[in-house]
């Protein structure tokens, strides 16, 4: 459908303001089908109360692909499900995305989740503009067969979103993975690997160019890790923050690279780092690359977990924190970080200038 001259939309809503679909607002996508434009779950202006949109394995579609509308509204939940071998291909550097949300205006009221089978240029579990909302939080799932050339964002491009989560079940990722958003933050955010996973690039608790994660940004490493090079709490970019963040290295996994509580540009507030019994790291930075963490920085090492060398501030930065270094031979109380029993190692409250 549609040549490179003249691109098609698919709508699976209505066109005008006013126009509703009450029930779900389906677009299937079937295998070997090959479409050029965009192709929304919801309406061009038209609400529904619910959408999906579903590309069939072999099913390829050159352009853009959104679970919600394009200046329209979803008022339940939006389901976007990329089947192994399915493709959204690009013809200009902002096409071949996939989004959760919607385009230009809009708001999704319900849970938006998103299964990544195929491949695609970028990934967003929220919508592309300022003026759309993700207001039910967004679920993305990397499954086996998987193949995303650039970016995978829990949020939006621009628009804002609640809360996110990612989680990297198989399938590769050439770029980085982000928690929040591009150009956009979130109040929360959860990023999980597992060894059947491939990431070139790093992990982001927190957003890319801009964006505050209000609340708690985590990530947590499983299995033998995601290949990532390094795994952030916080963001990449210097007008990122987060208030708080939460990287963890579940109990017998094994990651290659090195872990920072706070960003790489962005800044943090609090930050905390979790080596559970059996895992493996190579390096530990309770704070950032070149970033602040402004209040804490809390570092829990279980006896049994392995890392290089522990940091407790930041790399290429001098700053005014506190530090608390728990090393544990029994049971941790992580809502309280401290030693259920008996620690027999521990700096606390260093303060660095």
């Amino acid at each position: 459908m549609g040549s490179a001259e003249a691109p098609k939309d698919i709508y699976g809503a209505g066109k005008e303001s006013g126009t509703l679909v009450s029930g779900e607002a389906s677009v299937n996508i079937s295998g070997h089908a090959a479409l050029y434009g965009n192709v929304y779950g919801g309406g061009e202006k038209g609400t529904a109360g619910s959408s999906a949109v579903t590309l069939e394995s072999g099913s390829s579609v050159t352009g853009n692909v959104f679970g919600g509308g394009n200046q329209a509204d979803t008022t339940g939940t939006v389901k976007v499900d990329l089947q192994t071998d399915s493709k959204v291909a690009g013809y200009n550097e902002t096409t071949g995305r996939v989004y959760g949300g919607p385009n230009n205006t809009g708001t999704v009221s319900g849970m938006i989740t998103m299964n990544v089978a195929g491949s695609a240029v970028n990934v967003f579990g929220g919508g592309e503009g300022e003026g759309t909302s993700a207001a039910g939080g967004t679920s993305i799932t990397l499954s086996p067969g998987a193949a995303v050339s650039v970016n995978v964002y829990g949020g939006g491009n621009a628009g804002s979103v609640t809360n996110t989560g990612i989680r990297l079940n198989g399938g590769s990722v050439l770029g980085n993975v982000f928690g929040g958003g591009n150009k956009a933050g979130a109040d929360s955010t959860s990023v999980e690997t597992s060894s059947a996973a491939s990431v070139t690039g790093n992990i982001y608790g927190g957003s890319n160019d801009e964006g505050a994660i209000t609340g708690t940004a985590a990530v947590t490493v499983t299995g033998n890790g995601s290949g990532a090079a390094n795994i952030f709490g916080g963001g990449f970019g210097p007008k990122t923050s987060a208030a708080a963040t939460s990287v963890t290295a579940a109990s017998g996994s094994q990651f290659t690279g090195t872990l920072y509580g706070g960003g790489e540009q962005g800044s943090v507030a609090n930050s905390q780092i979790i080596l559970k019994d059996g895992s493996t790291v190579l390096d530990v930075f309770g704070g950032g690359s070149k970033a602040d963490v402004t209040s804490s920085a809390v570092i829990t090492a279980d006896t049994d977990s392995g890392a290089r060398n522990l940091y407790g501030g930041s790399i290429n930065i001098k700053y005014r924190m506190v530090i608390d270094i728990y090393i544990c031979d029994t049971a941790m109380n992580h809502q309280t970080n401290r030693c259920l029993i008996h620690c027999y190692f521990r700096i606390q409250r260093i303060t660095w200038t």
